[in-house]
């Protein structure tokens, strides 16, 4: 989150590279669903594109693990 942010693009995908999660707002986050159903404990990919006011844009991907 930040007040420099002007785009955001956030997906989330599982090992088999199936989409669980997009978003291009800064306010949504993922809970840790897919289609209303809780997702089991395991390992997803992301990947997060910002770009701020002076127009430099930021990439990351990595993973995050989900624990129940």
């Amino acid at each position: 989150r930040g007040s420099d942010v002007t785009e955001v693009y956030f997906i989330i995908y599982n090992r088999w590279g199936e989409e669980m999660f997009e978003s291009n707002a800064q306010d949504e986050c993922w809970d840790g669903t897919f289609k209303g159903k809780e997702l089991g404990a395991d390992v997803y990919g992301y990947y997060l594109q910002v770009r701020c006011v002076n127009g430099k844009t930021y990439e990351e991907k990595g993973n995050v693990t989900v624990l129940r």
